[in-house]
């Protein structure tokens, strides 16, 4: 039997001996949304299985990530490219059940140890080019419907296997993941079975995924911060930015440019820094001020190339006096630091928008109505004064068809670029996941 049907027809073999003796890789690639059903993770599975048809291949969902196999003779870098929308493609080195009797940390982390496939890893890391390791970092969640595995098992079960693999290979235990130069992904099963998985690619731009302090969605975000065409080296400010979502994607996507975040709330940019060092963004310049009051950012005129804002629309935050009153005020500033050939990017809503193109005299503006919630017409809209902009809101031509929000999410995925080789400082641009602070922390979870 080849390899695929015995991972079909008998999932509960994924032993290590077994992996050894297979004529395939056994992979794994994460979905980049937690909905199964959602539009992107099923953009992303057509996306792999068009490239597995051709190799006689597929992929199945098991323990909330797409398992397949992939003939030895593929060669194993083509899946950077083709399976760009997944949020990560792990080596899968065990998925079996140990024996009963074996339930102390140190004899589960032993026979973890043993009986993974760590030839298929090595024999991985070397097609794809990647050097041996020297540390590790062990990350293990245990599912918690499972009724199977002891409560206060995750913790000692995480020491057990940081110092087998230290005994075993010499890999230096870190605790800090980002500082580790390969990871161990471990996952307790509902079914009594553990998983163990090692990152081999992963995808650095714009994933899906909770930040610590969400704000605007992430694909208007994107959309909005796209359509400014931003490009290295330029000054980018955001001075009415919040949590600093809007931001934070701009920064993922466009890491070249320089980034200004102003808010007139202390707390607000608190939380606007927590959400950036939560995505392992640094490079972000932090200012308390009042963006509506002529020379209340202390950033000199004419010294930013673009700005991008979601200005309050006088319900969730309030304007001051009204929009009527607040919005002429607000441009009067945003016109000083911006330079004359800069351009500007609201998200507003269709009240917002009347009132501030009301004060948008002498500017060139351009559009996007969209439908932000079931009961709210969102608006993009763009604004400045010199030159002409070449813009499609609704990005490739096929994509056109469907309402903007489709599109964009549509848009957005083919933009990413191929995954890269695990490695340190290359982690998911996912806030679940981005750190581990301490092996000394409670790891129950949902699992990875």
């Amino acid at each position: 039997m080849g390899r695929k049907g015995a991972v079909l027809a008998f999932p509960s073999l994924f032993s290590g001996a077994w992996l050894a003796l297979a004529p395939c890789w056994l992979l794994s690639a994460m979905p980049p949304g937690t909905n199964p059903q959602g539009q992107q993770n099923k953009e992303a599975l057509k996306e792999l299985q068009d490239f597995l048809s051709t190799w006689n291949s597929s992929a199945f969902l098991t323990e909330s990530r797409w398992h397949f196999g992939l003939d030895r003779s593929a060669p194993l870098g083509s899946l950077r490219g083709a399976a760009r929308r997944c949020a990560s493609l792990r080596c899968v080195a065990l998925h079996a059940a140990p024996a009963p009797e074996l339930r102390r940390a140190e004899e589960l982390g032993r026979w973890v140890v043993k009986e993974a496939a760590w030839s298929e890893v090595f024999a991985a890391w070397k097609a794809l080019e990647m050097a041996k390791p020297r540390s590790c970092h062990v990350h293990l969640r245990r599912r918690k419907q499972s009724g199977t595995w002891p409560s206060d098992v995750s913790l000692p079960l995480r020491r057990a296997l940081a110092t087998q693999l230290e005994e075993t290979f010499g890999w230096t235990p870190e605790v800090v993941r980002s500082e580790a130069e390969m990871e161990l992904q471990v996952v307790l099963g509902e079914d009594g079975r553990i998983l163990v998985e090692i990152p081999l690619l992963v995808q650095t731009r714009g994933l899906s995924g909770g930040l610590p302090f969400p704000g605007m969605k992430q694909v208007e975000a994107w959309v909005l911060a796209k359509a400014l065409q931003l490009q290295p080296g330029e000054v980018v400010l955001d001075p009415m930015c919040g949590k600093g979502t809007l931001l934070c994607e701009a920064a993922i996507w466009w890491p070249e440019a320089s980034f200004i975040g102003c808010d007139v709330e202390a707390q607000q940019l608190e939380k606007c820094l927590a959400n950036h060092r939560y995505l392992g963004l640094t490079e972000l310049v932090v200012h308390q001020a009042d963006a509506a009051t002529l020379g209340g950012l202390p950033i000199a005129d004419s010294s930013v190339d673009k700005l991008m804002c979601a200005p309050p629309w006088d319900r969730q935050f309030e304007a001051a006096g009204g929009l009527e009153n607040f919005y002429p005020k607000m441009l009067e500033e945003f016109s000083r630091v911006l330079r004359s050939n800069g351009t500007m990017a609201f998200l507003l809503n269709l009240p917002a928008e009347e009132a501030l193109k009301a004060s948008l005299a002498g500017w060139r503006t351009c559009r996007c109505p969209f439908a932000l919630t079931h009961h709210t017409v969102g608006v993009l809209l763009l604004a400045w004064k010199v030159g002409d902009r070449s813009l499609d809101w609704c990005g490739p031509r096929s994509a056109r068809c469907s309402p903007p929000r489709r599109a964009w999410k549509t848009w957005r995925a083919k933009e990413r670029p191929p995954l890269k080789r695990w490695r340190k400082k290359v982690l998911p641009r996912n806030g679940r996941h981005m750190e581990t602070p301490s092996v000394l922390d409670v790891a129950d979870g949902k699992g990875p």
